[in-house]
């Protein structure tokens, strides 16, 4: 359950559950992408079952596998640029996804969401 377990541990009980309520679960097919590389990213995905490479080079080259408790779509969330690489499902995936205009609204109106969501991404990192 890797990264979503810390960054959910560093959240409260009310942030955990507004992202369940306003994320959408989502299922991506063999060879569908999460994100892909230079094109902008509008949402993170909290992936629940499945695995997706990470690629680079135009899709030429692996450089990490991501499953289940893996988040994409959180530093382009931070910086707003687009995909640095293609995440693309090697199985059947599914996710929880979460629009970035909603979680940016979200840290609008509540301050203390938005500080304990970005300091649990920068702890991480």
């Amino acid at each position: 359950m890797r990264k979503v377990l810390y960054i959910l541990g560093q959240l409260t009980d009310e942030d955990v559950e507004w992202l369940a309520q306003k994320g959408q679960r989502r299922e991506v097919s063999k060879g569908g992408c999460l994100t892909e590389e230079g094109k902008p990213v509008t949402r993170i995905a909290i992936i629940l079952r499945g695995v997706a490479d990470v690629l680079i080079d135009k899709g030429r080259r692996s450089v990490a596998t991501l499953g289940a408790g893996d988040i994409v779509g959180e530093i382009s969330l931070v910086d707003q640029r687009p995909a640095t690489a293609t995440v693309q499902c090697q199985e059947g995936l599914v996710c929880l996804e979460v629009p970035h205009d909603l979680l940016l609204r979200r840290f609008g109106q509540d301050t203390a969401f938005s500080a304990r969501f970005y300091r649990a991404i920068a702890l991480f990192m």
